[in-house]
């Protein structure tokens, strides 16, 4: 039995989600355009554009949550609105929730690269996507609501048939 239970997310999942963001910054990284703190309203319209928006349950609580920004026609599934409750951080859901983003995107959508945008003050969620195999593709700058100029990276990570890195030969 796995220790997560992932489904796809509903729209009764945003109010909870939206308590995840503890601080403007973590919120900033999660939802550029959204004002502290987040709310389910703020979240919805994203809800409503985005695919595979996905949770990962814990003992039936959501604690992960996550979507496509796109999906691309040269197979690109570009991940978004990633953020993790709290109390689960460090515990693996996070690396779940992307891995079966993954594994869906190869599956569904035929994509062969995940891109995931991260903000370079988001030193915990660079590290984590780099321990997950992605990296650097390009950058672009971006202003934080502070006014100041920040890098947004765009991360990579090559796909498979079975959704993990192809072998290097």
């Amino acid at each position: 039995a796995t220790r997560f239970h992932i489904r796809a997310a509903r729209e009764t999942d945003l109010p909870l989600v939206a308590t995840f963001p503890q601080t403007p910054a973590e919120l900033f990284y999660v939802h550029p355009s959204a004002r502290f703190p987040l709310t389910a309203e703020q979240l919805l319209p994203n809800f409503l554009n985005r695919s595979g928006n996905s949770v990962v349950e814990v003992a039936g609580r959501v604690a992960a949550f996550a979507n496509y920004i796109s999906v691309t026609a040269q197979g690109d599934a570009i991940i978004g609105n990633v953020v993790v409750d709290p109390a689960q951080r460090g515990t693996g859901v996070g690396r779940a929730l992307l891995e079966y983003l993954m594994q869906r995107a190869v599956d569904e959508h035929d994509c062969c690269r995940a891109l995931i945008p991260c903000f370079n003050e988001n030193t915990q969620g660079l590290l984590f996507y780099l321990r997950l195999g992605f990296e650097p593709l390009r950058y672009e700058t971006r202003t934080d609501p502070q006014g100041q100029v920040v890098v947004l990276f765009y991360l990579q990570r090559a796909l498979d048939s079975a959704g993990k890195r192809p072998h290097v030969r």
